[in-house]
Formats: C-alpha cells, sequence, structure tokens
C-alpha cells in the first residue's frame, strides 16, 4: 500500500522531524533527539526511514560512530517543491483529515509548551485569537499578499542568539452572511 506525500508528512511526529529539519541545518538522529524531547530513539529511527523511503528527507551524509553509521538528514526537493496542486486536488475527506491532522500537531506544540518547568505566555509572546475580516475579495488577496510578505521576511535560518517561534495562520471564509447593517 502506498502512502501519499501528505499523509506521510502529515503524522504528528513526522511532521515535527520535517519543521525541524525546514530551513535549518542537515541534523543526525542524536541532533534530532535534541530538537524532539520525549521522542524515544527507536521511534524517531523508524519515522526517519519512512520519511527517506517516501522522498521526503534525504541522507547528506554518513560516517562510523562506534560501530553503526551514523546519517544526516535534510528536507529532500519533494517537499520543497511539492505543487499546491496535490493539495488543492484533494477531496473533501482527504481535505478535512488534512486538516485535522494539522490541528492535532498543533495542540501537541501547546501542549508541549505548557509542560516546560516554567512558561509565561506574556513574557512569550503567546496568544492566541480570532478575527472576522470584511474585504471584498480584491481586498482580501491584498491583505494575504502583505501577510504572506510579512511572514517569509521573518522566515529565517536558526543561528545564535535566536530562539524560534510558532506563528500559525489558518485563513477561511465565514459560513454566515454579512449583517444586514454592514
Amino acid at each position: 500500500m502506498s502512502i501519499s506525500q501528505a499523509d506521510l508528512i502529515l503524522h504528528p511526529l513526522r511532521l515535527r522531524i520535517v519543521e525541524a529539519l525546514v530551513n535549518a541545518d542537515p541534523m543526525t538522529p542524536q541532533e534530532l533527539l535534541k530538537r524532539l524531547p520525549g521522542t524515544a530513539p527507536a521511534t524517531l529511527y523508524r519515522h526517519l526511514k519512512l520519511l527517506t523511503d517516501g522522498g521526503v528527507l534525504t541522507v547528506v551524509g554518513e560516517r562510523p560512530v562506534r560501530g553503526v553509521v551514523e546519517r544526516t538528514y535534510t528536507v529532500g526537493s519533494k517537499v520543497v517543491s511539492q505543487s499546491p496542486n496535490d493539495i488543492l486536488s484533494a477531496g473533501r475527506e482527504d481535505q478535512f483529515r488534512y486538516f485535522a491532522r494539522f490541528v492535532s500537531v498543533l495542540l501537541g506544540q501547546y501542549g508541549e509548551y505548557l509542560n516546560r518547568d516554567t512558561f509565561d505566555l506574556v513574557a512569550d509572546g503567546v496568544g492566541y485569537r480570532q478575527a472576522p475580516i470584511y474585504a471584498t475579495d480584491e481586498e482580501f488577496q491584498d491583505f494575504a499578499k502583505k501577510l504572506a510578505a510579512v511572514l517569509m521576511e521573518a522566515y529565517q535560518r536558526p543561528r545564535e542568539g535566536r530562539k524560534r517561534s510558532w506563528i500559525t495562520t489558518i485563513i477561511m471564509p465565514a459560513t454566515e452572511p454579512l449583517p444586514d447593517d454592514q
């Protein structure tokens, strides 16, 4: 049975592995384990194999370490160049399943944050909100382009002195009609 690229990536742990490697230097399993606290080594190796076999990850280096071969992984070209048509062509059930997995990963990340020894929502800049935007199709497209530009500017490789934060966007039309007084 062949697993789709989206199903392969949208598993909660596999998505965390890909997220750790996207826009980062290649990593060994030991380096990934530091980025994925609470993950058993055997579980990580099993998912690395699935991601590598599926073309999501690429092995970019191998070296002997204490009698075994340690591999270094990076994100493969299939993930970076995945066509929007791959996602857009999925049916309603698949779309809902993909979104449910996305939200479950988001919940897992928030749970990891809350499980820290200490956390401070204000100092850490944590927040979540939902707000309606009333716009014509043209105004909305302009807004979405500006938002994407701001996010792309902030999306940079990790380096000394920086810490990683998540910004999650979900954009969808509201199902209720506009109020009469608008």
